[in-house]
Protein backbone atom coordinates (compact mmCIF):
# COMPACT_ATOMS: atom_id res chain seq x y z
CA UNK A 1 0.00 0.00 0.00
CA UNK A 2 2.43 2.30 0.92
CA UNK A 3 4.69 1.59 -2.65
CA UNK A 4 1.03 2.64 -4.13
CA UNK A 5 1.24 6.37 -2.23
CA UNK A 6 -0.74 5.11 0.84
CA UNK A 7 0.06 6.26 4.21
CA UNK A 8 -0.50 2.57 6.14
CA UNK A 9 -0.97 2.05 10.34
CA UNK A 10 -2.32 -0.59 12.03
CA UNK A 11 -5.24 -0.12 15.02
CA UNK A 12 -6.47 -3.08 16.50
CA UNK A 13 -7.61 -4.53 19.57
CA UNK A 14 -5.14 -7.44 19.85
CA UNK A 15 -2.39 -7.40 22.76
CA UNK A 16 0.82 -5.59 21.90
CA UNK A 17 3.11 -8.56 21.20
CA UNK A 18 0.83 -9.98 18.73
CA UNK A 19 0.82 -6.67 17.42
CA UNK A 20 4.04 -5.87 17.31
CA UNK A 21 4.91 -9.45 15.62
CA UNK A 22 2.24 -8.61 12.81
CA UNK A 23 3.49 -5.28 11.84
CA UNK A 24 7.06 -6.76 11.61
CA UNK A 25 5.69 -9.13 9.28
CA UNK A 26 3.80 -6.73 7.02
CA UNK A 27 6.12 -3.94 7.29
CA UNK A 28 3.92 -1.22 9.24
CA UNK A 29 6.04 1.04 11.18
CA UNK A 30 2.92 2.84 12.76
CA UNK A 31 0.47 0.79 14.78
CA UNK A 32 -1.61 1.11 17.80
CA UNK A 33 -2.36 -1.83 20.07
CA UNK A 34 -5.28 -2.80 22.75
CA UNK A 35 -7.56 -0.69 21.67
CA UNK A 36 -10.85 -0.29 22.37
CA UNK A 37 -13.83 0.40 19.14
CA UNK A 38 -14.73 3.61 20.75
CA UNK A 39 -10.60 3.81 20.59
CA UNK A 40 -10.62 3.08 17.24
CA UNK A 41 -13.16 6.01 16.48
CA UNK A 42 -10.31 8.37 18.10
CA UNK A 43 -7.69 7.10 15.95
CA UNK A 44 -9.97 7.62 12.95
CA UNK A 45 -10.58 11.52 13.67
CA UNK A 46 -7.28 11.56 14.86
CA UNK A 47 -5.82 10.33 11.86
CA UNK A 48 -8.54 12.57 9.23
CA UNK A 49 -7.16 15.88 11.25
CA UNK A 50 -3.63 14.49 10.90
CA UNK A 51 -3.52 13.86 7.41
CA UNK A 52 -6.56 16.12 5.94
CA UNK A 53 -7.22 13.84 3.38
CA UNK A 54 -9.84 10.54 3.54
CA UNK A 55 -9.19 7.78 5.80
CA UNK A 56 -10.17 3.86 4.65
CA UNK A 57 -10.49 1.79 7.02
CA UNK A 58 -10.06 -2.25 6.36
CA UNK A 59 -11.74 -4.56 9.14
CA UNK A 60 -12.87 -7.79 9.77
CA UNK A 61 -14.58 -8.46 13.32
CA UNK A 62 -17.52 -6.79 15.18
CA UNK A 63 -15.21 -4.58 17.03
CA UNK A 64 -14.17 -2.74 14.29
CA UNK A 65 -17.93 -2.15 13.19
CA UNK A 66 -17.84 1.75 14.55
CA UNK A 67 -14.11 2.57 12.79
CA UNK A 68 -15.19 0.93 9.85
CA UNK A 69 -18.97 3.48 9.68
CA UNK A 70 -16.73 6.73 10.70
CA UNK A 71 -13.90 5.82 8.07
CA UNK A 72 -14.23 8.26 4.69
CA UNK A 73 -14.22 4.22 3.09
CA UNK A 74 -14.80 1.53 4.95
CA UNK A 75 -13.80 -1.70 3.78
CA UNK A 76 -14.86 -5.57 5.32
CA UNK A 77 -12.54 -8.58 4.70
CA UNK A 78 -14.51 -11.49 5.42
CA UNK A 79 -18.08 -11.67 5.41
CA UNK A 80 -19.36 -11.36 8.72
CA UNK A 81 -22.77 -9.80 8.47
CA UNK A 82 -22.41 -6.80 10.87
CA UNK A 83 -18.88 -6.00 9.48
CA UNK A 84 -20.37 -5.71 5.84
CA UNK A 85 -23.15 -3.88 6.67
CA UNK A 86 -21.26 -1.20 7.99
CA UNK A 87 -18.70 -1.41 5.18
CA UNK A 88 -18.42 0.39 1.87
CA UNK A 89 -16.75 -2.31 0.30
CA UNK A 90 -16.46 -5.84 1.11
CA UNK A 91 -13.23 -8.25 0.38
CA UNK A 92 -15.46 -11.69 1.01
CA UNK A 93 -11.87 -13.52 -0.28
CA UNK A 94 -10.32 -12.06 2.43
CA UNK A 95 -7.71 -11.51 -0.06
CA UNK A 96 -5.77 -7.94 0.71
CA UNK A 97 -4.16 -8.13 -2.62
CA UNK A 98 -7.47 -7.57 -4.24
CA UNK A 99 -7.73 -4.19 -2.13
CA UNK A 100 -4.68 -2.62 -4.39
CA UNK A 101 -6.50 -4.10 -7.51
CA UNK A 102 -9.93 -2.52 -5.86
CA UNK A 103 -8.10 1.01 -5.39
CA UNK A 104 -6.35 0.94 -8.86
CA UNK A 105 -9.26 0.48 -10.55
CA UNK A 106 -11.56 2.64 -8.93
CA UNK A 107 -9.18 5.27 -9.69
CA UNK A 108 -9.25 5.07 -12.95
CA UNK A 109 -12.57 4.54 -13.02
CA UNK A 110 -12.99 8.23 -11.11
CA UNK A 111 -10.71 9.57 -14.11
CA UNK A 112 -12.84 7.93 -16.49
CA UNK A 113 -15.74 9.41 -15.30
CA UNK A 114 -14.03 13.13 -15.27
CA UNK A 115 -12.82 12.69 -19.01
CA UNK A 116 -16.49 11.40 -20.12
CA UNK A 117 -17.89 14.32 -18.96
CA UNK A 118 -15.33 16.62 -19.99
CA UNK A 119 -15.87 14.69 -23.97
CA UNK A 120 -19.19 14.84 -23.83
CA UNK A 121 -19.52 18.66 -23.02
CA UNK A 122 -17.17 19.47 -25.73
CA UNK A 123 -19.31 17.49 -27.96
CA UNK A 124 -22.62 18.95 -27.11
CA UNK A 125 -21.13 22.60 -26.76
CA UNK A 126 -19.60 21.88 -30.82
CA UNK A 127 -22.85 20.92 -32.03
CA UNK A 128 -24.45 23.64 -30.46
CA UNK A 129 -21.99 25.77 -32.21
CA UNK A 130 -22.23 24.48 -35.82
CA UNK A 131 -25.93 24.20 -35.35
CA UNK A 132 -26.17 27.75 -34.43
CA UNK A 133 -24.33 28.36 -37.19
CA UNK A 134 -26.62 26.90 -39.73
CA UNK A 135 -23.79 24.39 -40.08
CA UNK A 136 -25.55 21.26 -39.04
CA UNK A 137 -29.56 20.75 -39.44
CA UNK A 138 -30.97 20.54 -35.91
CA UNK A 139 -32.12 16.85 -36.34
CA UNK A 140 -27.47 16.42 -36.99
CA UNK A 141 -27.20 18.36 -33.66
CA UNK A 142 -29.59 16.55 -31.36
CA UNK A 143 -28.17 13.45 -32.79
CA UNK A 144 -24.57 14.08 -32.22
CA UNK A 145 -24.88 16.01 -28.96
CA UNK A 146 -26.67 13.22 -27.28
CA UNK A 147 -26.22 10.03 -29.17
CA UNK A 148 -22.22 10.70 -30.50
CA UNK A 149 -21.03 11.69 -26.72
CA UNK A 150 -22.72 8.79 -25.64
CA UNK A 151 -20.72 6.56 -27.89
CA UNK A 152 -17.65 8.42 -27.41
CA UNK A 153 -18.26 8.08 -23.39
CA UNK A 154 -19.27 4.33 -23.60
CA UNK A 155 -15.95 3.53 -26.07
CA UNK A 156 -13.41 5.18 -23.13
CA UNK A 157 -15.52 3.66 -20.45
CA UNK A 158 -15.06 0.34 -21.93
CA UNK A 159 -11.37 0.66 -21.49
CA UNK A 160 -12.07 -0.06 -17.75
CA UNK A 161 -12.06 -3.50 -18.62
CA UNK A 162 -8.67 -3.80 -20.06
CA UNK A 163 -7.30 -2.51 -17.32
CA UNK A 164 -9.17 -4.28 -15.55
CA UNK A 165 -8.61 -7.56 -17.38
CA UNK A 166 -4.84 -6.40 -16.89
CA UNK A 167 -4.43 -6.23 -13.15
CA UNK A 168 -6.33 -9.92 -12.88
CA UNK A 169 -3.35 -11.29 -14.79
CA UNK A 170 -1.16 -9.48 -12.44
CA UNK A 171 -2.29 -11.54 -9.33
Amino acid sequence: MREAGYAVSMITGDRDENAKAVAEQIGIQEYYSALSPEEKIEFIHHFKSRLKSPIAMVGDGINDVPALAVADLGIAVGTVEAVAESSDVVLPSGNLGSLITFLKISNAASRIVLYNIAIILAVKVAAAVLGVASLLPIWAVVAIGDDGSLIVALLNTLLLLRKKLSHEKSF
